[in-house]
């Protein structure tokens, strides 16, 4: 369906036209007949249910009015356009609601038999007829499907891109402890991904903050490649380009041979054993120092002697 052309759906021919026209007239004596028996059908649905529910009885009824009138502009009066636009957003809509699309596929289960019904009622006399609007149906039904399901799909996946940035996100977090001084505590494995996403996030943060200490924490992490131990180095010497100066705190014992092993030489970093290690040298790196249990500041050129 979502291989259909363009053309296709928004240009029919001819026949394809007066088989629509043919479908359309049983499908509007029995609009009303035919929307109740899909209605039935989706009760039966869990997912549909509840979102059958949700809904005011006269808000269905004006959906229904909608929905028809824009079938008949388009197969009727060749408007197209609004009909295709309309059922792009209800595909992007059914994706935000989190509905399965193959649900839907029940439903025009239900649909086709319900209309089959009336059309082989109607047209029993007149087998051309009957042959065209059988036909008309299932390419109308085809061509809606094709046009909602690939806003639907279009919308999954900016869905799904969109949660997987902001995992990455969550997973390399950067975060301002004070002015000018950022941390970013690294948990877990780190491949080369996400070594990147650490790379592009510190740098921005850096610019947003005007950060002139970054302690970038590797406690969690229990091995490095050669590939993430590079990334870190060029992460180290963009945030010093940038004005920053960056403190690596928590280097294991493992990680520390791997690196003499790699033969990885930390430019332009600061190393040191933990974490409150880091974040006392980057306090006096800025000229702050904390006073007592209170985590006070004051600048360190303002101390008496």
């Amino acid at each position: 369906m979502k291989n259909l052309p363009q053309s296709a759906i928004s240009n029919p021919t001819s026949e394809e036209i007066e088989a629509y026209r043919i479908f359309w007239v049983p499908y509007e004596a029995h609009y009303d007949e035919i929307q109740l028996d899909v209605l039935a059908e989706a009760k039966k649905i869990p997912q549909f249910e509840k979102l059958i529910s949700s809904i005011p009885p006269q808000m269905m009824v004006e959906q229904n009015k909608i929905n028809k009138a824009l079938m008949r502009g388009a197969i009727l009066d060749g408007k197209w356009d609004d009909f295709i636009n309309h059922q792009r957003s209800e595909g992007v809509k059914y994706a935000k609601m989190g509905l399965a699309f193959p649900l839907w596929f029940e439903l025009l289960t239900s649909f086709r038999r319900s209309l089959n019904k009336h059309i082989i009622i109607d047209y029993k006399n007149n087998s051309t007829n009957l042959n065209l609007a059988l036909e008309g149906m299932n390419r109308f039904v085809d061509v809606s499907m094709a046009i909602i399901g690939d806003a639907y799909l279009n919308t999954k996946e900016e869905i799904i891109s969109t949660q997987q940035r902001s995992i990455l996100e969550l997973s390399t977090p950067v975060l301002q402890f004070r002015d000018r001084l950022l941390i970013i505590p690294i948990i877990g494995m780190v491949d080369t991904h996400r070594a990147r996403q650490l790379t592009e996030n510190l740098l921005n943060k850096v610019r947003d903050n005007r950060a002139k200490v970054v302690v970038m924490d590797i406690t969690g992490v229990a091995t490095v490649d050669s590939k993430v131990a590079n990334h870190i180095i060029q992460t180290v010497e963009a945030a010093s380009l940038m004005g920053a100066t960056v403190i690596l705190t928590g280097i294991s014992p493992t990680i520390a041979q791997t690196l003499v092993i790699l033969g990885a030489e930390m430019r332009g970093a600061i190393t040191v054993g933990d974490l409150q290690g880091g974040i006392e040298v980057a306090e006096k790196l800025l000229g702050l120092k904390v006073i007592g249990p209170t985590t006070a500041e004051r600048p360190v050129s303002a101390e008496k002697a």
